[in-house]
């Protein structure tokens, strides 16, 4: 109960920039098998939008999603089912007052909060408050493998580029990552670590690679005749760690079967939370299977485009604008493209005016999504100095294509405000499978 106790994990110089909470939330089997179905269905179902829903037809896509014709060329140009299968992201869910699992919005991209689970792994359990209690409950934590399985899935991806000249380098056959963030100062003890695992991966697939993983700021990136380096070597696969704001010329090396990224500018369409709206409109729709329609069903809360005229609410139908001012205590507003929380109004917590004024805004400017408010579950953390309180969380579930990959949770105390996000306050914890 006393926070003095976790100092090491509270107060962790290695991740300055989150809050973290004392306690993670410790999982078994059963539980991570539910999450992966969830993550892994929901995630596969958003991928599949593109080519399902729209048959890559960029006049649909520039309508439906409010987006200049040229923008959805540009960001489609090159991509295809199986390309798009290998995206990497995070789905946000809440686990509602019955204990069901609902998606609140897929972040397709790779600037995410939660890559550093295996860094944190070893804080929690080898702390002498949370060892004592594995101990006396007799479990036994399982490691974490987040790097292991990013790893896994890029050299996967990146098999496909080695029949191109730059992937064989006096002789050897080399597969080269990099990790490029804005302005990063890069950590020599987790770059070290990084290449550790990366080589491991690369030994353990035994597919006659070498390689390279490096930290790097996007600005040292270099473009020649062919490809992209980094200090003097090739770079074959790009995790770019700036909301996919790179620039449009490394496309072109994509396009040329010289380079991989994930996941690059189409970043802004699939992260749309107007993929939600879609999901929840087509979930009696023949274009998806009887499991798929489940999926949706049962983890896919009601959400709708905001658009003026007809809807359909629990089988009722309405108007859109009397239904958003007669419901409001019943839902959620959010910017389709909006991130961290940002614009996300719930209904039930704001005043009357200002949310007509939003159902305005929303109706206006034809790229919002209403969606069902959905009530945390209560659950009990740390708080204060000494003692724990009700809390409310977001669980987040990380997915490399169609590959589970962990969770991290944020939290807030129960303080009726509803958005649980970090620019809100919220802390972070971490899933720990434990058998």
């Amino acid at each position: 109960m006393q926070r003095s106790q976790f100092t090491g994990i509270v107060n962790n110089p290695d991740v300055p920039h989150y809050q973290f909470q004392p306690w993670p939330v410790f999982v078994d089997s059963a539980c991570i098998n539910r999450f992966k179905e969830a993550a892994v269905g929901v995630c596969d179902l958003i991928l599949s939008i593109p080519g399902r829903l729209f048959q890559y037809d960029y006049d649909a896509i520039s309508r439906y999603y409010e987006l200049p014709r040229q923008m959805v060329e540009m960001l489609l140009h090159g991509w295809n089912d199986r390309r798009l299968k290998q995206l990497l992201g995070r789905g946000d869910y809440v686990l509602n007052k019955d204990n069901q699992l609902k998606c609140l919005e897929v972040n397709l991209q790779a600037n995410l909060g939660g890559w550093e689970l295996d860094l944190l792994q070893p804080l929690y359990v080898q702390n002498p408050c949370l060892g004592k209690f594995l101990r006396e409950n007799h479990l036994r934590p399982k490691e974490s493998r987040f790097f292991a399985t990013l790893f896994h899935h890029l050299v996967s991806g990146g098999m496909e580029l080695l029949n191109h000249p730059e992937a064989s380098i006096n002789g050897k056959r080399e597969l080269n990552t990099v990790i490029a963030f804005a302005h990063e100062e890069t950590d020599t003890a987790i770059q070290k670590m990084l290449q550790f695992l990366y080589t491991n991966v690369l030994e353990q697939l035994d597919c006659g690679l070498t390689g390279t993983l490096s930290i790097c700021d996007v600005e040292r990136l270099e473009r020649d005749g062919s490809g992209l380096r980094f200090e003097n070597r090739p770079v074959h696969l790009l995790v770019e760690m700036v909301n996919g704001l790179i620039p449009m010329p490394l496309m072109e090396l994509v396009r040329q079967g010289k380079l991989l990224i994930y996941n690059g500018p189409i970043t802004r369409l699939m992260s749309n939370k107007l993929n939600m709206a879609l999901l929840s409109e087509h979930e009696d729709s023949p274009l998806f299977t009887a499991a798929e329609q489940e999926v949706i069903k049962r983890f896919i809360p009601w959400t709708r485009k905001v658009l003026p005229g007809r809807t359909t609410y629990k089988n009722d139908p309405f108007q859109m604008e009397h239904f958003l001012i007669n419901y409001r205590e019943q839902l959620v507003l959010k910017p389709g493209e909006g991130i961290s929380g940002k614009g996300v109004s719930i209904g039930k917590n704001i005043a009357e005016e200002q949310w007509r004024h939003l159902t305005q805004q929303a109706l206006q400017q034809r790229n919002w999504v209403v969606q069902e408010y959905v009530e945390s579950q209560s659950m009990l953390f740390q708080r204060g100095a000494q003692g724990a309180a009700a809390h409310q969380a977001v669980w987040g579930f990380f997915t490399f294509g169609s590959q589970y990959a962990g969770g991290w949770l944020r939290i807030m105390p129960d303080n009726g405000k509803g958005v649980i996000n970090s620019s809100q306050g919220a802390e972070e914890t971490i899933l720990i499978e434990v058998g």
